[in-house]
């Protein structure tokens, strides 16, 4: 069925864009590109990279700046249309287990910005201890 999910989205399924979806469906959290390597090894990382990029163009993945300003990658929702408003949501960073996880319940509020200025991309992530990690 993942194959099916990337002709969709125009891309053609070769084994290890099957195997990157894959690993996103399977963790919701986002997961950069180091990540990603290390649990698909021995993947090359150009190709790692190629296909995440793809996949970003395409509208499968989001790009998620986290605390520390490295670039995490999550799941789109089944909706997105990879528009600047459906990123619009809250990313968690939780400062125990690391994990960077989409909100998409959570949305930023709209942001007045002057005459003239077309925004593109927004990211809010809010650091603290996740769900998982509090025990509430």
């Amino acid at each position: 069925m993942l194959d099916v999910e990337l002709v969709k989205k125009e891309i053609r399924p070769t084994a290890v864009r099957l195997r990157v979806l894959e690993q996103f469906q399977s963790d919701p959290a986002a997961v950069s590109l180091n990540e990603l390597e290390e649990r698909l090894q021995p993947v090359d990382r150009t190709t790692l990279f190629r296909t995440l990029k793809m996949f970003e163009k395409k509208g499968v993945v989001h790009a998620v700046h986290d605390e520390n300003g490295i670039i995490k990658y999550a799941l789109c929702a089944d909706s997105c249309r990879c528009s600047y408003s459906d990123h619009l949501h809250v990313h968690f960073s939780c400062k125990r287990c690391k994990k960077t996880t989409c909100l998409h319940d959570v949305q930023i509020p709209e942001v007045m910005l002057p005459q003239g200025y077309v925004p593109q991309d927004a990211n809010v992530v809010i650091k603290g201890v996740c769900n998982l990690c509090s025990g509430l």
